[in-house]
């Protein structure tokens, strides 16, 4: 049955449309991405019988799980934390061979992160009393990081996760906004404890509370009972190399899909390079950021259309920095900045053979991130330097940005994990990742129960339920 579209919109002069090309590879079904969910689907799909084929434009795999590899151990780019509720992907990393490293123990060393406003460290004991702290007497004690997470976990209303799916709770899909206000906090609290290294959208404006109390009440059940943060000792990009390793094909890379046609018949998919590929059905896990690009025929209607030309995707920028030397000894303070400025973030990261600091992290997002996209790497690699060696003196000369990465400015992601802006839940969230004729969806933007890695997962088994029937 096709959702949402009348079945003859798929027939007579909108069936699939003439190309100088002719499809030069068949199978069963052709999946669209080779990330988490593109990969999970194929694999179930293989064991279930079908002839699958998977493309990918870029010229690797992993989609947003990404590795960034070191002589001294490596960094995540996306992709970082194994929770000890993510079932999902625990089961798959024993399924390729995987052996989860707890990583915890590790993070809780660098203790709090140090503050830096304006490029000058507030001790925390000096937090309370300094003039930069916008906050009312009775928050004054809090840290810019604690406020506005508290508040959101004090008054969440959401009993449980699952409740952001009910259309009772669609009278919350709100601006975050305005939850903060009503929960007393003045706009000066809002913006530094909210809108400076903001975590979803670019400000508490244009993300929806639901969303936030979704996530809030996810991430707390997910460290119910054990508070472990799992990953794969080499990179969790072994976790998505397993993976490749267990399908029956070679993932294609380099297949830039430019357009998919429907018909009653099949589909068929067209590349950049020429390539084209024929199948009973397709199943896409495009992030709609990049999707809005391909030419779909017949076209999305309605809440779904509206969904892909309008849900955002995070943009985040991410800085790696290498040590020469431990400054935060010689200073006596830990490795973690929080700052508001372009440098965002600052954490150490501890994934090597030891426990030591192999790498700091530079995390930027929204307006911030955009900001250091504009100026081009060098430049903002240059400018992410510049403000550390300010704040903490003793960093002078000590650190070297040996990577950037830009996932706003990726082609094939145009930003890293979804946002649901005010409305847009209660507008096209249900809708969005219905089947579109022989066209199915997944990724981590159409899950339901989960975020992140597992939501990636979650979409791949709810995909390949939703297509038997028309294979």
């Amino acid at each position: 049955m096709v959702k949402g579209l009348g079945a003859a919109a798929l027939t007579g002069s909108a069936a699939i449309r003439s190309r100088s090309a002719r499809a030069q590879d068949k199978a069963d079904v052709v999946v669209l991405g080779a990330g988490l969910s593109g990969l999970q689907s194929a694999l179930l799909l293989e064991e279930l019988g079908y002839s699958v084929l998977v493309l990918e434009g870029r010229d690797r795999i992993g989609g947003k799980v990404l590795t960034h590899k070191m002589p001294n151990g490596f960094v995540e780019l996306g992709g970082q934390t194994i929770a000890a509720g993510y079932g999902r992907m625990r089961d798959l990393a024993a399924r390729t061979r995987v052996e989860l490293f707890d990583y915890l123990p590790r993070v809780m060393m660098d203790g709090a992160p140090v503050l830096a406003l304006d490029q000058k460290v507030i001790a925390k004991t000096d937090w309370a009393g300094s003039p930069q702290n916008p906050f009312a007497p009775h928050n004054r004690d809090k840290m810019p990081w604690e406020l506005a997470s508290g508040v959101l976990a004090k008054h969440n209303p959401l009993a449980d996760p699952g409740d952001w799916s009910d259309p009772k709770s669609f009278n919350l899909d709100v601006p975050f906004y305005d939850f903060l206000k009503a929960q007393g906090l003045s706009d000066a609290e809002i913006k530094l404890s909210y809108n400076t290294n903001v975590g979803y959208g670019t400000s508490a404006h244009d993300v929806s509370a639901l969303m936030m109390f979704f996530i809030q009440s996810w991430n707390k059940q997910q460290s119910e009972g054990a508070p472990n943060m799992f990953g794969a000792p080499g990179g969790n990009t072994d976790i998505i190399n397993g993976m490749a390793k267990e399908l029956s094909t070679e993932v294609r890379l380099n297949q830039e899909v430019q357009s998919i046609d429907l018909s009653d018949a099949g589909v068929e998919v067209g590349c950049a390079n020429g390539s084209r590929y024929s199948a009973k059905i397709a199943i896409c896990s495009f992030p709609f950021s990049t999707l809005k690009y391909v030419d779909i025929s017949p076209t999305l209607s309605g809440a779904q259309q509206q969904a892909v030309y309008t849900l955002p995707f995070m943009k985040i920028t991410i800085t790696v920095l290498e040590t020469k030397e431990p400054f935060w000894v010689n200073d006596g303070l830990g490795p973690m900045t929080w700052t508001n400025g372009p440098a965002g973030i600052i954490t150490g990261t501890r994934y090597g053979e030891s426990d030591d600091v192999n790498a700091l992290v530079s995390w930027t997002r929204g307006h911030d991130a955009a900001r250091l996209d504009r100026l081009g790497p060098e430049h903002a690699k240059a400018l992410v330097i510049q403000e550390l060696e300010a704040a903490r003196p003793a960093a002078k000369g000590k650190v070297k940005a040996v990577h950037y990465h830009s996932w706003g400015m990726e082609p094939f992601s145009a930003g890293d994990w979804a946002v649901f802006r005010p409305g847009q839940i209660s507008a096209f969230r249900s809708e969005m990742a219905n089947p579109h004729g022989r066209l199915f969806f997944c990724g981590e933007h159409t899950a339901v129960s989960n975020r992140g890695m597992e939501g990636a997962l979650e979409s791949a088994e709810r995909v390949v339920f939703e297509a038997l029937d028309r294979i």
